[in-house]
């Protein structure tokens, strides 16, 4: 996603909270191999989608994980931490 591309992934752990279902990518139920060549097949027949979707994804991360954010979430911390001391 970092890289400007859609990602195909099963969803387990925190992939189905980074990766939004045929917006940012493709998501399969875990140990569906049926469903992950349904939704490669999907990805490689419709080529055209996966541009708009590799941006949307890296402007997710960007958004949800950018510099910025590091920044305002490490600050939050060094303060909890510092109430606490």
């Amino acid at each position: 996603m970092q890289a400007g591309l859609p990602v195909l992934a099963s969803a387990v752990g925190e992939l189905p909270y980074s990766i939004v279902d045929g917006e940012t990518g493709f998501l399969v139920p875990p140990l569906d191999p049926a469903a992950l060549a349904v939704a490669l097949a999907e990805a490689l027949s419709n080529p055209e989608r996966l541009e708009p979707m590799g941006q949307a994804a890296r402007a997710r991360i960007e958004t949800r994980f950018g510099a910025e954010q590091f920044a305002a979430r490490g600050a939050a911390i060094v303060q909890r931490l510092k109430r606490l001391a």
